[in-house]
């Protein structure tokens, strides 16, 4: 009896977060239709992006995002933030370290820039797209004295390389800024040349924030 009494407050606020995500799914869906997707890796992450950042919803936001895709996300953030502008950082054509994880995805890599130009289309005045590698891009952006309040880093998913993208992403965030991390879990065990990826190997420790944030995030979830 006592196990059972300690699941289900746990049971019944995972079944009400479950709902929340479909309500929001629901609720922002006009925002993509007549869209050109393949793909949908960010409507799950609606809810939580809708309980942390509704108090700057009207707030004229710039908003940077490491990883476009199709422009799903956005989509996203163009819309919740009717006044902000998004500079979009991909290279539209995966990356080769990464071969085994678009294996199956080559159809949607042929047209996935010509889907995001279209999809962006109708918010052309608020949007710049950068495309190019994300260092480079940064770099670029740093020495034109860019700031941004607000942040979304879904390029890499290997540890060592969304953390240079943080570091990058620091040097530019305005203060008061807010980082969205998507996720860094590949390459967490790879030793230093196993990770294939030509950047550099983050001394033991150095990601202890990442983990602090992601562990706050997971909260939510």
């Amino acid at each position: 009896m006592t196990a059972t009494a300690r699941a289900r407050p746990n049971a019944l606020g995972w079944r009400a977060h479950r709902i929340e995500k479909i309500f929001d799914r629901l609720r922002y869906r006009p925002w993509f239709a007549n869209k050109d997707f393949t793909t949908d890796w960010t409507s799950g992450n609606f809810t939580t992006w809708r309980r942390a950042l509704s108090p700057l919803r009207n707030e004229p936001l710039r908003i940077l995002e490491i990883g476009s895709w199709e422009g799903r996300s956005a989509v996203f953030f163009l819309n919740f933030f009717p006044r902000a502008t998004i500079v979009c950082i991909d290279t539209f054509g995966g990356r080769p370290e990464e071969d085994y994880v678009y294996d199956g995805l080559r159809e949607q890599i042929r047209g996935v820039e010509d889907r995001f130009d279209r999809n962006l289309k109708p918010f052309a005045d608020r949007v710049e797209k950068l495309k190019s590698r994300s260092i480079p891009a940064l770099a670029q952006l740093a020495s034109s004295q860019r700031q941004f309040d607000l942040a979304y880093i879904d390029a890499s998913h290997r540890r060592d390389e969304v953390m240079n993208d943080s570091l990058g992403v620091w040097h530019i965030l305005a203060p008061g800024g807010i980082i969205i991390w998507d996720d860094y879990e590949w390459g967490r065990s790879l030793a230093p040349d196993e990770s294939g990826t030509g950047h550099r190997r983050l001394p033991p420790g150095s990601d202890r924030p990442l983990s602090r944030a992601r562990e706050d995030l997971s909260d939510d979830d």
